[in-house]
């Protein structure tokens, strides 16, 4: 797999979900590409990821902050062609769906209706993928275009996090 970076963005483009492909959905992901070991927040049913230095600085001042995830991110694609970010964390609940995304890489996964996150094999759809040209703008157009991206501590999901610590009082 090629390791990529985040960059600044130069297009835009609409992209459906940042986070785990919709109950119902279809689904492959691209086994080339993929952004390790970010660290990203789960507030309000959405994922921000995080940027490095605020992630640092959050760390020097506690060594647990509540809701702030390790995870990789993979491009995913839908039978429409349209190209998405699938976002897995590495706590309990994540690591499941590791077995998910490595069958996607290769196989049609559906993610099944109803409750809870389950994915099956959709072997029946022989379409071939059709990947965007640059994972990397994709993710900065997506965290762009949804203010997905937090760099500031003032963010106020940060203060939040962060007074859940007890961190700032």
């Amino acid at each position: 797999m090629k390791r990529i970076s985040i960059g600044n963005i130069s297009r835009i483009k609409a992209i459906s979900y940042f986070g785990l492909p919709p109950k119902g959905s279809l689904f492959r992901i691209n086994p080339d590409y993929y952004v390790p070991d970010v660290s990203v927040l789960f507030k309000d049913h959405k994922w921000y990821l995080l940027d490095n230095g605020l992630v640092d600085a959050l760390y020097n001042e506690v060594d647990f902050i509540s809701g702030i995830y390790q995870a990789n991110l993979y491009q995913s694609t839908d039978p429409m062609d349209n190209n998405n970010i699938v976002v897995v964390n590495y706590s309990q609940t994540g690591t499941a769906l590791f077995d998910a995304v490595d069958m996607a890489k290769g196989m049609w996964v559906e993610r099944v209706q109803g409750s809870g996150v389950v994915f099956r094999p959709y072997p029946q759809m022989n379409k071939l993928p059709v990947w965007d040209e640059s994972f990397e703008d994709l993710l900065n157009v997506r965290l762009s275009q949804c203010g997905q991206f937090i760099d500031d501590i003032n963010h106020p999901y940060i203060e939040g996090v962060l007074q859940k610590t007890g961190a700032y009082a």
